[in-house]
């Protein structure tokens, strides 16, 4: 949401007040929303609808820090360097998104174009068949899409959502190979992936 409005990217502050159903079904957190360069945003989340101010000094204080210790620097660096399939050493996989439903984030690699011309667009459709077909009555856990132009896939547990495009010449077997690879990178990368707390949103 923030990312796809222009106007958040402007160089002001908002402040935005947002329901997090699993925090308060029944109140609203302020969301303090800054950029502090092109791609990344700066949130601070407040239950008090008044300290709009606090947030801004809050965020002073943050900037000035991250000057001081030059963490600014590598928030960039990581922002402009998203991950990749080829990051999980799975190049047969063009794309995949996968929930975390114990800390109810997602995470996903960078978009590109793949080598079969699948466009975002396309890509996003094709989740969306997925996630369609496989929460239809009866419930399946694991879902398979064969074209000539791409494999897609669907698999639900009860700790995550995995949903990933690959190479239409791929087999089950390799498929099912690739997808526990990239598990186990996100296993390994969690801490760097997801927000690690008790709050959940």
């Amino acid at each position: 949401m923030i990312f796809n409005t222009a106007s958040f990217k402007d160089e002001t502050e908002h402040w935005i007040p947002l329901c997090f159903p699993k925090f308060d079904p029944k109140g609203f957190t302020y969301c303090y929303i800054t950029f502090i360069c092109d791609s990344t945003a700066l949130i601070l989340i407040s239950t008090d609808k008044d300290s709009f101010f606090e947030m801004r000094e809050m965020k002073k204080n943050i900037i000035d820090d991250f000057k001081i210790h030059g963490i600014l620097d590598i928030i960039k660096f990581a922002a402009e360097t998203p991950y990749t399939t080829l990051d999980t050493n799975t190049p047969c996989i063009y794309h995949f998104i996968y929930k975390s439903k114990v800390d109810t984030q997602f995470t996903m690699p960078q978009w590109k174009t793949s080598e079969k011309n699948l466009q975002k667009k396309k890509i996003m459709k094709i989740y969306y068949k997925l996630h369609s077909l496989i929460h239809k009555k009866p419930f399946t856990k694991f879902q398979l899409i064969s074209t000539q132009n791409y494999t897609a896939v669907a698999w639900i547990t009860s700790s995550f959502d995995f949903f990933a495009i690959a190479n239409p010449e791929i087999t089950k077997q390799y498929l099912i190979k690739n997808i526990n690879l990239v598990l186990k990178w996100i296993k390994k990368e969690e801490h760097r992936l997801f927000i690690k707390s008790r709050t959940t949103f």
